[in-house]
């Protein structure tokens, strides 16, 4: 029935009689003890005299002896609630009708977009597919009454008869009439009402076609009042009109359908794009300019049709609104009738999308927006929704519309509103919660966090897509929302998203997914379910802004040295140095920070992709974030590698890391002294190219406030650099005697240790200098030092307090 429904518009229009009769078919199995049990649309036929037709009784028996079939994903679209766990009855057969009659009307099966195991999960749940727009209230009410999830409580079957009997006799424009005639093609009987032959397809009745196949779209002799029911190639046809008013009712129906998956999909096939560029830019009316850009807008977001950088050119070259024309639309929109509201709150969001938003705000456009949140007009909130989300891009927009009291208003459109109402809701609450934390507050506070995540299993593209951006918003804002977000499942979610969605779906999840790795609890849940495999395979296939996201979300796992591993066995080395190489700025930040963590066990790999001189030019002209990363990655090769350590080092190197430590902040210092360390073995090697001044001055402050390790390298360097007389006396005027004394209190007894020698070589031959030890209490701590250490620290204790000029006090053991 459904490839009989789309062979013309004559055949849709005997939709309901087709439905009406194969509801009478149930109802003759039923009389004869019978469930058909695996009633879906292509098992309903269309015979050569015109009638409906059951079909498919492989899997049914009698009802007094049937029995509960398994599962089977190919009818599990059509399935009433209840066949997941028991044999269908005839109330399971009615739910699968109206599961029949939504196939019907869409031209696609139900929840055609979902994976097996979200249509299980929605049937667990009791969830239908959502109210198609070519619906009309009264069917649709009739599709609840067959598919209440609790069989006792569906329309009967009787019912069910006599209202598609009623839709029957509506549904065509002249009565019936109940003769056949033959094709001319096959001889086949063929019902009167056809435009076409069952048997071989042959159309029939040209001279009866309508304007859009037998005219040119215009023709005075042809009129075509256009409305929702309106075929895409249709509105097509009519934008090659030369009559503006058909033009502009055909693309703001366009637009329109741009939100359903499959009617977008359609004005690609029937070479849409191409006509509506050429709208954008030699339309005649501003309208029909941005309403055209609007419909590539959707295209070009989530069909990649044109691509973004097309899209970006188009966009430049539609002037801006009036000032006139904005204070228009914000007058129309207080003043006119819900239908032709739609029309100017369609302008109103293109026009947004343009480069109209100051103007549009300076008009007053948000006052009257907001307002149009509680109209009852399904359309006019969509679009008025899609409006706010286009107007809030900055924080001025954002908090006018918020001081007007619509974050309640979204939040009730995404807890009860249809599917397209969630998902656009979903939109506009992102917007708003991007980098605003009281914004991100009464979005989560208002509950909104489990019905993004819920939205995350929607039937169409467009929710899942919108409640994707809006979880990666709030994410950003508060550890704490990143919680609760993968407390209700949304990690899980993303996940699948990120394997299964469209490019655009896969890009909001991966940075969803980032943000969610930044707290240790998500991130192990994160690599547990094995996405760093998905992760790789975006590094190499995906978009700039996917392996942006992706480089992101890895330098959170990265901090986890088991993922470190998973990540090298799989390749990820050579992909991030190809974007430290040739990546976009955002793309070498994280691929920095990720390789930063790599580098700590994995180094020699990153040396082996040629990492050593990607990394200084980092150093060199990166901006501050790349230089601290890249001397990180330049102390880790140089710390596992001789041989590139003596490569690396250079007076030119040396010098960029003391600026670094010159003028850096306290993470940019940490990053050049741990470099500095490790390129200078640490401070065993190549110390004089650290004996100036201003390294020493800058060196002095991490014995007071480094870790261990940097204390460790400084007095190491300081060790070797005291036997240098003017190095000798530059240490001590830069006052590092009194934090090498401190060194002494401490429990790390290497430091100690090296301490104690740099003390004694400062000592030795300078009364000055052994006077200010001994103000600070050098002797007795090194005494107590003495006691406690280990033979070869008591030796270089003893040197110490001899250069000082004092008894140890320690017998000497005589042989």
């Amino acid at each position: 029935m459904g490839s009989y429904l789309s062979l013309s518009d004559d055949n849709r229009k005997r939709m309901w009689k087709l439905l009406y009769q194969a509801a009478l078919g149930l109802n003759y199995m039923y009389s004869k003890g019978m469930v058909h049990g695996y009633l879906k649309l292509s098992n309903i036929l269309v015979g050569t005299d015109g009638q409906a037709k059951l079909s498919d009784f492989g899997l049914n028996t009698m009802r007094a002896i049937s029995k509960a079939s398994t599962s089977s994903s190919a009818r599990l679209r059509w399935r009433a609630p209840e066949c997941l766990k028991r044999r269908p009855t005839i109330a399971s057969d009615v739910y699968s009708l109206a599961m029949c009659m939504i196939e019907a009307t869409v031209g696609e099966p139900p929840f055609a977009y979902l994976e097996d195991d979200d249509v299980r999960e929605n049937l667990k749940c009791g969830v239908i597919p959502e109210k198609p727009d070519e619906m009309n209230d009264e069917e649709w009410e009739l599709v609840i009454a067959m598919t209440h999830v609790d069989p006792s409580k569906r329309a009967e079957l009787s019912h069910v008869i006599d209202t598609l009997k009623r839709f029957s006799m509506e549904d065509l424009d002249e009565p019936r009439q109940g003769g056949t005639t033959r094709c001319i093609t096959c001889a086949a009987l063929v019902f009167n009402h056809s435009r076409c032959c069952a048997q071989c397809g042959n159309q029939l009745g040209l001279k009866e076609e309508s304007r859009s196949s037998c005219g040119p779209p215009g023709s005075p002799n042809t009129p075509m009042e256009l409305n929702t029911d309106t075929s895409v190639r249709d509105l097509v046809n009519v934008l090659r009109s030369e009559t503006i008013e058909e033009q502009e009712s055909a693309v703001l129906l366009l637009l329109q359908v741009c939100i359903r998956d499959h009617k977008r999909h359609q004005i690609l096939d029937e070479n849409g794009v191409p006509i509506l560029v050429d709208l954008v830019k030699n339309g005649r009316t501003h309208f029909l300019k941005v309403c055209a850009l609007g419909c590539l807008c959707w295209s070009s977001e989530l069909d990649s049709t044109p691509s973004d950088d097309e899209f970006e050119e188009l966009r430049e070259t539609i002037p801006a609104a009036t000032n006139t024309e904005c204070t228009s639309i914000v007058q129309a929109l207080q003043d006119q009738s819900d239908r032709d509201k739609v029309k100017t709150v369609v302008y109103c969001t293109c026009t947004a999308g343009t480069i109209g938003r100051k103007p549009l705000l300076n008009a007053g456009i948000i006052p009257p927006l907001v307002k149009l949140l509680r109209n009852g007009n399904e359309t006019i909130t969509i679009w008025t929704m899609d409006a706010l989300a286009n107007m809030a891009c900055d924080g001025d927009v954002n908090s006018a519309i918020v001081a007007e009291g619509a974050i309640p208003m979204l939040l009730e459109h995404l807890k009860n509103g249809s599917e397209t109402q969630r998902g656009f809701a979903a939109c506009v609450l992102g917007q708003l919660s991007v980098e605003t934390a009281s914004n991100s507050a009464m979005i989560v506070e208002g509950g909104a966090i489990p019905f993004l995540v819920g939205l995350l299993r929607a039937q169409t593209n467009i929710p899942k897509n919108f409640a994707a951006f809006a979880l990666d918003g709030i994410a950003a804002v508060n550890d704490d929302y990143g919680l609760e977000i993968a407390r209700n499942g949304g990690i899980q979610r993303l996940i699948k998203l990120l394997r299964s969605g469209t490019n655009t779906h896969k890009t909001h999840a991966a940075s969803g997914l980032a943000r969610l790795a930044n707290q240790e609890e998500n991130r192990q849940e994160i690599g547990r379910r094995g996405v760093i495999t998905d992760f790789i395979a975006l590094l190499r296939r995906g978009t700039e802004d996917q392996k942006e996201s992706v480089a992101y979300a890895l330098s959170y796992l990265a901090l986890d040295t088991a993922f470190c591993t998973d990540m090298v066995e799989i390749g990820a080395i050579s992909l991030l140095m190809a974007l430290i190489r040739d990546g976009t700025e955002g793309q070498k930040e994280h691929a920095l920070l990720t390789l930063g963590s790599l580098a700590e066990y994995h180094s020699q790999k990153i040396v082996d992709e040629g990492g050593v001189d990607p990394f200084l030019s980092l150093l060199r002209t990166g901006n501050k974030e790349q230089k601290m990363v890249a001397a990180q990655m330049l102390g880790w090769i140089a710390h596992s590698n001789e041989e590139q350590r003596r490569e690396i080092i250079s007076d030119e190197v040396i010098e960029l890391l003391v600026e670094l430590l010159r003028s850096g902040s306290h993470e940019e210092k940490d990053k050049g002294v741990f470099a500095l360390c490790y390129l200078t073995d640490h401070g065993r090697t190549n110390t004089r190219a650290l004996a100036t001044r201003t390294i020493i001055s800058l060196l002095v402050p991490f014995l007071r406030e480094g870790r261990d390790e940097q204390k460790h390298f400084v007095v190491n360097a300081f060790g070797r650099l005291a036997c240098i007389d003017t190095c000798k006396k530059m240490i001590v005027e830069c006052g590092a005697i009194a934090p090498l004394v401190d060194l002494l209190k401490s429990d790390n007894t290497a430091n100690k240790e090296r301490a104690a020698i740099v003390l004694g070589r400062l000592a030795a031959n300078d009364a000055a200098n052994r006077d200010v030890m001994k103000r600070h209490g050098a002797v007795n701590l090194l005494k107590k030092f003495l006691r406690t250490g280990n033979r070869q620290q008591k030796r270089k204790v003893e040197t110490a307090l001899q250069s000082i000029g004092e008894e140890s006090g320690r017998k000497q053991c005589r042989r």
